[in-house]
């Protein structure tokens, strides 16, 4: 259901995201269709103007100018004449420019300049003429005429242009017109369609969110019941473990008393039973000791100084050719071992790794036990290693597990927490350790600190 959550957040993103690029492209391409509408209406609007406010003023101003300068013979009418007449070819070439991309519009001015050119000859003509004899009616009533005539053909083209160029230019400004009304309208969806699955997007993440922040309340609130319980357990456990010592030491002072004031009265079966009573008191006890040193190993606070590992070594070994004098075991401790950490702690896990070192050396008639350091990259690692029993490297993730025995260890003996207590130390120091093995051909356990 979660996973069904964010992926409808994912896709809801996704869709928005997509609607606003389509707008966005969309946009423009509308808008490139209205920029050039719009060009192609300013472009026929100029057409216009050229044709109806430049072409057909300069005619009509020439042909009026030339008639006052044949009526009047007055010169500025002359120069009025010249100057209108002048414009008109620059008229035709500006038209010419602007209907370039037009072939129907091309033809029409090309139709329409020799019906101009023609105009003009007439005007020239008549000017001519009447700056040479004066006024000739008969000569002047035929010009005008053969005028009147062309004019009605250039008024036709250029009427004819005038409407093409008007159809042209009510096509583009609706062109213009339906390119901003489509404009408009993909703004106004895309936006209203991406403010709703935004919305829609937003609702299911402030659930999302909501459903997160509870989950992380709960998980905290776990958390700290968890760790409460743990604390509470291992108080127990300290508790009881340091509870226990007492009755246990009374039975163990008891069964030697019995030994010692009433054994020459006690058969051997029961000096036997006695007996077994003080080891299994003994194993119990050590039981105990190994359960006070886990639990210290966690409630224990962590006091850091400069830790000289190779006398504490050298101290348990000393300890254990005591315990066990008979047995021949080399030992190679190396010399300047230092460390920072809690002694206390760290004493602990030495004696665990050497005990059990020495413990699974039992068998080898030349046992030899080395506690050194090597480099792991830039990190110094302390080992010890023995040429013990050994174990399978498949069982190397369960070693470190509380009361877990490997099933080649169990004629040993042990609490089964040993290592668990050191894993646990370990940790507590920002380190970490591991373990290399074969089975018979001893183990080799590192840690860093």
């Amino acid at each position: 259901m979660k996973k069904l959550g964010r992926n409808v957040i994912s896709a809801g993103f996704l869709l928005a995201l997509s609607i606003l690029v389509a707008i966005g492209v969309s946009t423009y391409r509308a808008t490139t269709v209205l920029v050039s509408s719009g060009e192609w209406v300013a472009h026929s609007q100029e057409v216009l103007q050229m044709l109806g406010a430049r072409l057909l003023v300069d005619l009509t101003e020439a042909q009026s100018a030339r008639r006052g300068f044949v009526l009047s013979g007055d010169t500025f009418e002359l120069e009025r004449y010249q100057a209108a007449a002048g414009r008109i070819d620059a008229d035709l070439d500006a038209l010419d420019r602007l209907t370039k991309d037009h072939p129907m519009q091309q033809q029409r001015i090309d139709a329409l300049k020799p019906l101009v050119a023609k105009r003009l000859a007439l005007w020239r003509e008549s000017v001519a003429l009447n700056r040479a004899e004066g006024l000739q009616f008969e000569r002047e009533r035929q010009l005008m005429l053969e005028g009147r005539k062309l004019n009605d053909l250039i008024r036709q083209d250029v009427a004819t242009m005038q409407a093409a160029e008007s159809a042209i230019l009510e096509r583009s400004r609706k062109q213009v017109q339906e390119s901003a009304r489509r404009t408009l309208l993909i703004l106004v969806t895309g936006t209203v369609a991406s403010m709703v699955l935004l919305t829609v997007v937003f609702v299911l993440l402030r659930r999302e969110i909501g459903q997160r922040t509870r989950m992380e309340a709960e998980l905290r609130q776990r958390t700290a019941d968890l760790e409460a319980a743990n604390k509470e357990l291992e108080s127990f456990s300290y508790s009881v473990s340091h509870d226990l010592r007492n009755p246990l030491g009374v039975i163990e002072g008891f069964s030697e008393i019995l030994l010692e004031e009433y054994g020459s009265t006690l058969d051997d079966t029961a000096k036997g039973y006695v007996q077994r009573v003080r080891v299994v008191a003994a194993e119990m006890a050590q039981l105990i000791q190994d359960l006070l040193h886990f639990c210290l190993a966690q409630r224990a606070e962590i006091q850091h100084e400069q830790v000289d590992l190779t006398a504490i070594a050298d101290e348990i070994v000393e300890e254990l050719h005591e315990i066990e004098p008979d047995r021949q075991v080399t030992f190679v401790v190396a010399r300047g071992l230092q460390a920072i950490g809690d002694r206390g702690l760290l004493d602990v896990v030495l004696r665990n790794l050497i005990g059990n070192a020495w413990k699974f050396t039992r068998r080898q008639p030349a046992a030899r036990i080395e506690v050194g350091t090597v480099m792991q990259g830039d990190q110094t690692a302390y080992y010890v290693r023995d040429n013990g029993i050994g174990f399978d490297m498949e069982e190397a993730s369960k070693i470190f597990g509380a009361f877990h025995r490997l099933p080649a260890a169990q004629e040993f003996g042990g609490s089964g927490i040993g290592l668990a207590t050191v894993q646990r130390v370990i940790h507590r120091h920002g380190g970490r350790i591991w373990a290399e093995a074969a089975l018979g051909r001893g183990a080799t356990f590192y840690f860093t600190l």
